[in-house]
């Protein structure tokens, strides 16, 4: 097991610093992926998802959080990418040509409403291959409460209200980090810069 590790990251010493050559493999098909850039976070997505079902990490590092830290990514990120990658797999219609990997995790999210969700976008008019992660997370989000019941009164309007920040707070905390992680991936597939995004905001 790796010890005493200070610098921490997907670099070339770290990954020929490992003993298990199929680990070394999957990261160097990483690096490589993050170097071409575009369409590159589906074969990102698969690597991390093989070296956590083949549990390739065990024979350096203890935990998969260990693994994580070591390679400068959050477990969180690492689940994300995997369940894209489950989705995808478990969807006899669905490739990763239709979806962003960020698509693909919010859907992953709706577990065995999925197929309940996709009828709902369909009865709008909507699609969900090729939506984009900000609509698709708003999409969600009405399918998830089109079956609220009005509030009538003003003081049960507020209450609600007052819940309902304090939930989207906690959620936003929560997913920051996914969130940074889909606009990131949305850059590299849309071959968007830091630049491009300055010179928009300037």
């Amino acid at each position: 097991m790796l010890n005493n590790t200070t610098e921490y990251g997907l670099t070339v010493a770290n990954v020929t610093a490992l003993s298990s050559q199929e680990l070394s493999v999957e990261l160097f098909n990483i690096m490589e992926s993050i170097r071409q850039g575009n369409k590159s976070a589906w074969e990102i997505a698969k690597a991390y998802s093989r070296i956590v079902n083949e549990e390739l990490f065990d024979e350096d590092f203890d935990t998969l959080k260990d693994f994580a830290t070591y390679v400068g990514v959050s477990p969180a990120t690492i689940t994300q990418y995997c369940k894209a990658v489950e989705l995808i797999e478990s969807q006899p219609d669905m490739h990763e040509d239709m979806f962003t990997v960020g698509s693909a995790y919010l859907l992953s999210s709706l577990g065995e409403k999925l197929g309940e969700f996709i009828a709902y976008e369909e009865e709008k008019g909507l699609h969900v291959e090729g939506m984009s992660v900000g609509v698709m997370k708003d999409e969600i989000q009405k399918f998830k409460h089109k079956d609220d019941k009005p509030v009538q009164e003003t003081e049960e309007t507020e209450e609600t209200e007052t819940e309902e920040t304090a939930q989207d707070v906690e959620v936003e905390e929560i997913d920051k980090e996914g969130l940074i992680l889909m606009i990131l991936l949305q850059m590299k597939e849309n071959d968007i810069t830091i630049e491009d995004l300055q010179a928009h905001m300037s």
